[in-house]
């Protein structure tokens, strides 16, 4: 039986194809149906009760900012997400990773280019990014 390094020329390519598209990952079940809560810009495509939408503001975006390389924005599209965002933010394509502040910052500037003209826009402040990792 081959050992792992000899194998590793038929094993790479493959988890490459796999990792390459939705089919080496499965998001929540919540998870989309979550982004389109809380993105008035997408809720026409989620059935909701309108009066569950009372509490929350005019205004939320949501955004993926993440440091995988640019091959997870084919798999972000094959699960869906983006039409829950209002935008992705590679750091591949950004040349900045997180928690580089500057790649939060262009974000928050991709966002505001998008809101149409005489709505607010939004303040760094006023953001909260959910990670999944604990910074202390």
């Amino acid at each position: 039986m081959p050992g792992l390094r000899e194998s590793l020329p038929e094993i790479v390519p493959r988890l490459m194809t796999l990792f390459s598209s939705k089919e080496g990952y499965k998001p929540f079940d919540e998870a989309i149906p979550a982004c389109h809560y809380v993105n008035p810009a997408t809720r026409p495509f989620l059935n909701y009760d309108p009066r569950q939408l009372d509490t929350l503001h005019d205004r939320h975006a949501t955004a993926i900012v993440s440091n995988a390389d640019s091959r997870i924005r084919s798999v972000l599209e094959d699960l869906d997400f983006p039409s829950a965002m209002d935008t992705i933010v590679l750091s591949e394509e950004q040349g900045i990773e997180k928690p580089e502040r500057e790649i939060f910052l262009r974000t928050i500037d991709n966002v505001n280019r998008k809101i149409p003209s005489g709505q607010k826009s939004i303040d760094p402040a006023e953001c909260l990014h959910v990670g999944d990792e604990l910074i202390w």
